[in-house]
């Protein structure tokens, strides 16, 4: 009798689970559709020439760049700025810094072919790089207003010699905004930065190479972009404070109808995390400050797609990652299901529980082996900025699958944890010939 009860109650456990499953992969089926598609268009938009054409008529950019406590790694941005092909005297440098007593002061006072303004903040109780950019922009929009763009640069970043150049192309070819190619400053520092850094590989080459091919508007990254003055005039200021203003600088940009661009080979570098609990910490942020944004310009969207239902950056930033999440759910639940179904028939002594565990190994070593094949995907498609040892390449190519599923982690932590703007102290003091 016992025996039977158990048996009726594995059959009708193994039923649920049928129902559960098969639900679970239709819905993966229909988010694998989706992402057949968005290949298909990759491949469409990646063989497309560039819009941005050269222009021989110069703008006058303000590069701003928040630079508190970024004695380490400033000198060697600035000398890439020096470096530029573009007339010195249609550019100026904004140093945002916090103290008299910051060493970036007297550092930047060896370049004396540039010129740099220091500007000081005032308000140090609202922390985080979008109230420094506000501040600055402030004071230049009231008291110094001569300037057709903004280009933003983060302290450690480096830059091509064309990058001002071809900035300014796109600004000439119309663009309200434009964004360079974001490379890592040192491939080989750690597996942990090698793979954080093929996130932005994933950013450059497979969306927004396509979509400004497409005559999309493009996803702003951080920084290494420009925005025209007249974008923000009327705000007087830099109106975006969430965890990824960068993202929301992409929002905004959508919302209002502003023209945004990709420009390939106007390349910028940055540092990536050098460990696991730095890029968890990141991407964290990154995270809540995605969802937050999403929430934040929700009315707005749905009030664009009122007038104007086939609006595709709109649509486009509405489903936007909504198929990788759902698919990243799907499978997690799928194993979360097998997984208790295993430790269910274990507990009652079932042989059966081998059919669970099967599965689970089978669909872990399969989502490992995709990660691989992409990874290595990613390192062919840009294969020519990619400036990483073999064996370090071997190393992230194993590794990189576990960085990404660790994103599952970061968003379950994005769930409880108050996000904040943690400092990553950049060291890498680099020229960008020793890149």
């Amino acid at each position: 009798m016992g025996e039977h009860r158990k048996n009726g109650e594995r059959y009708y456990m193994f039923g649920i689970f049928k129902y559960i499953e098969y639900s679970i992969l239709i819905l993966i089926g229909l988010c694998l559709c989706f992402l057949l598609v968005g290949i298909v268009r990759f491949f469409v938009g990646y063989f497309k020439k560039s819009s941005v054409i050269h222009s021989e008529k110069k703008a006058k950019f303000a590069i701003i760049i928040a630079a508190r406590d970024e004695s380490k790694v400033i000198e060697a941005n600035l000398k890439s700025i020096e470096k530029c092909d573009y007339p010195k005297d249609l550019y100026d440098i904004y140093l945002i810094v916090e103290s008299k007593d910051d060493p970036t002061i007297e550092i930047s006072k060896k370049f004396t072919d540039l010129n740099i303004h220091i500007f000081y903040r005032v308000n140090l109780n609202n922390v985080g790089k979008g109230f420094a950019l506000d501040e600055c922009l402030k004071y230049i929009y009231t008291s110094n207003d001569i300037y057709d763009a903004f280009m933003i640069l983060d302290a450690d970043n480096l830059i091509s010699k064309n990058f001002i150049s071809r900035m300014n192309d796109a600004y000439q070819c119309g663009y309200d905004i434009a964004c360079g190619k974001r490379e890592n400053k040192d491939w080989n520092a750690s597996t942990v930065c090698g793979a954080s850094a093929l996130t932005f590989t994933i950013i450059n080459t497979i969306q927004n190479k396509p979509k400004m091919n497409f005559g999309m508007n493009v996803l702003i990254s951080g920084t290494g972009f420009y925005f025209k003055a007249s974008v923000l005039r009327d705000y007087c200021g830099w109106p975006f404070h969430t965890l990824t203003e960068d993202y929301e600088l992409t929002n905004y940009s959508i919302v209002h109808n502003l023209k945004s661009g990709y420009v390939e080979d106007a390349i910028f570098y940055d540092e990536q995390p050098l460990t696991m609990k730095q890029s968890i910490i990141q991407r964290t942020r990154w995270i809540k400050g995605y969802f937050t944004v999403q929430k934040k310009y929700k009315k707005d969207k749905i009030e664009v797609l009122k007038k104007n239902s086939k609006n595709r950056n709109m649509w486009y930033q509405i489903i936007g990652g909504i198929p990788m999440i759902t698919l990243g759910i799907a499978l997690l639940v799928y194993l979360l299901i097998l997984f208790i179904l295993f430790i269910c028939d274990l507990a009652m002594k079932d042989t059966h529980y081998w059919e669970y565990l099967s599965r689970m190994i089978y669909l872990v070593v399969a989502i490992y082996l995709f990660f691989i094949l992409f990874t290595i995907y990613l390192f062919i498609l840009d294969r020519k900025t990619i400036k990483i040892k073999k064996f370090q390449r071997l190393k992230v190519i194993f590794y990189h699958p576990i960085f990404m599923t660790s994103y599952a982690y970061a968003a379950i932590r994005a769930l409880f944890v108050k996000p904040t703007w943690d400092k990553i102290e950049h060291t890498i003091n680099k020229d960008e010939n020793e890149i």
